[in-house]
């Protein structure tokens, strides 16, 4: 079984490398592709039969989100280890709504990509977290991962892009992970 926080530390550290040369100003498509081809390598990697929407990752199709990873083999299915959601919008119905899909969906990992001003952060976590404690079909064990990345003129120029990560429990209980700040598309590594 994977784990948010293990997750979510390896992909920080490997942002450096897969996103050093994205402009923050290109859109979301670049920066939802390089994503989804990171997060396709790591299932891969780990062995899992990877979906996704095929106008992100060539020779795949979608299963039920953005994208996930199948434990199956060629014979036998036997569940989804990650289920991921990717939504752009700053707007706060579309993120929850997005959001809601990976909570009604089996999967032991959940992971919520995100862009949003850093001080509508709290609101919107909050909300995430009501509704992962409201959801009345849960495994035991999952765990949400919600990524945001943000792009905030209230930060040095230096310093005005970053990542911050949440993990949160089946039952709507979060904590905040470390969070990176960066500028020109190199990642700092610095804790915001």
């Amino acid at each position: 079984m994977v784990n948010a926080k293990e997750i979510y530390e390896q992909f920080c550290k490997d942002w450096k490398m897969i996103g050093s040369d994205l402009p923050w100003d290109s859109g979301a498509t670049p920066w939802t592709k390089k994503i989804f081809q990171y997060f396709s390598d790591e299932g891969k990697k780990r062995n899992f039969k990877v979906y996704a929407d095929s106008g992100m990752i060539a020779g795949t199709q979608e299963y039920m989100v953005d994208l996930c990873w199948s434990n199956e083999d060629k014979d036998k299915y036997y569940g989804l280890e990650l289920a991921m959601e990717s939504e752009w919008s700053e707007d706060e119905d579309e993120i929850l709504y997005d959001f809601s899909k990976i909570v009604d969906i089996k999967s032991y990992l959940k992971i919520m990509i995100i862009s949003v001003q850093e001080k509508k952060i709290r609101g919107i976590i909050d909300k995430m977290s009501s509704t992962v404690s409201e959801g009345k079909i849960k495994l035991p064990n999952e765990e949400y991962l919600i990524i945001i990345f943000t792009d905030d003129f209230e930060h040095a120029e230096n310093e005005r892009i970053g990542i911050i990560g949440f993990r949160m429990d089946n039952n709507g209980r979060y904590d905040k992970l470390p969070a990176y700040r960066f500028a020109d598309g190199v990642l700092k590594g610095q804790e915001a």
